[in-house]
């Protein structure tokens, strides 16, 4: 079941494109996992999302961060790798897996063994963002750390867009899509 609002539609919008999906996928580090810096040895983290569509042609799956808020996206990838803020946390705490090659390993490890499929595709899904986005989505270091998959960022107007394209399709029980039933009508 998804934590909050915003990755029941996520989920919801993923569903709407054909995708299955599995929530809160807990992962961590080896126990005696060596690091590059010993800040990064913390407590486990989890992938809010994992979705594989089996009709899709591309055979990869997607691993989503769900942040229910709007960031600044050229300065929150600045701060996940220098040591900056986000959202007034650590930015390399809230994005261990772009952060950090060890932290990079064990996400694409568990999302390879939840999903069964070898290409991995990380996605942020935000309510909203600002800046340049081709300064998330080509970044050199989260595409290295990603394997070579280019990360791709998602807002809320692309999830409704996703979610009303496929209104036909879904079920009348989700939700997300009772919610959005009820918006309509003001």
């Amino acid at each position: 079941m998804a934590v909050n609002i915003f990755e029941e539609l996520v989920k919801t919008a993923l569903h709407a494109q054909g995708y299955f999906t599995i929530e809160n996928v807990k992962f961590g580090l080896p126990e005696n996992q060596k690091l590059s810096d010993e800040k990064f040895r913390t407590d486990e983290s989890d992938i809010d999302i994992i979705a594989i569509n089996p009709r899709s042609t591309t055979k990869k799956a997607l691993a989503i961060s769900c942040k229910g808020y709007s960031l600044e996206i050229a300065s929150t990838a600045d701060a996940v790798l220098n040591g900056g803020k986000v959202a007034g946390r650590d930015g390399w705490r809230q994005f261990r897996e772009l952060a950090s090659d060890e932290w990079a390993k064990a996400f694409l490890t568990k999302a390879r063994q939840i999903s069964g499929m070898k290409n991995i595709q990380h996605v942020l899904a935000l309510t909203s963002y600002t800046g340049n986005v081709t300064a998330w989505r080509q970044n050199e270091i989260f595409v290295n750390r990603m394997d070579g998959i280019q990360p791709e960022v998602w807002d809320l107007g692309w999830l409704l867009l996703k979610v009303k394209e496929a209104d036909k399709q879904l079920h009348a029980t989700s939700e997300a899509i009772r919610l959005l039933k009820l918006f309509e009508r003001v």
